[in-house]
C-alpha cells in the first residue's frame, strides 16, 4: 500500500501523534529502523502524505508504541466509542473484567478535576 494525500485535520492529528511517538527519539535513527529515509519520515509529520497501514505498523513497534494511537491518528482505525468498546478487543480480559474496567472509569470521571 502506498502513501496517500490526506485532510489537513488527519494530516495535523498524525503529525502530532507521530511526534509524541517519537519522544526523544531521532527521526533519522526511527527512520533507518523502518526502513524509509528521513525525508519521508518528515513528509509523515508535516501531513504532506499519509503512510501505509504497513508503515504505521512499523512505526509503532519502532517507536514501542503498541495502544493503537497511531492507527486512530492515520485514519486506519476509528476510536472506540465507549470504554466498554475499547476494552472488548482485549481478548483476555473476561466479562467481568471488561465491566471492572468501565465501572474504574466512571469512577475516576467522576472525581473531582476530572474530565
Amino acid at each position: 500500500m502506498a502513501e496517500v494525500k490526506t485532510d489537513p485535520e488527519l494530516s495535523r492529528r498524525l503529525g502530532a501523534a507521530i511526534k509524541q511517538a517519537l519522544g526523544q527519539r531521532q527521526q533519522k535513527e526511527v527512520a533507518a529502523a523502518i526502513g524509509v529515509d528521513g525525508g519521508r519520515l518528515s513528509r509523515w509529520i508535516s501531513g504532506e502524505v499519509r503512510p501505509s497501514l504497513e508503515q504505521i505498523r512499523a512505526l509503532e513497534q519502532a517507536c514501542d508504541v503498541g495502544d493503537g494511537a497511531l492507527l486512530y491518528a492515520a485514519g486506519y482505525l476509528a476510536p472506540p466509542k465507549t470504554v466498554l468498546e475499547a476494552t472488548a478487543v482485549d481478548l483476555e480480559l473476561s466479562e467481568a473484567g471488561r465491566h471492572f474496567v468501565v465501572g474504574a472509569y466512571g469512577v475516576a470521571r467522576s472525581l473531582p478535576g476530572e474530565d
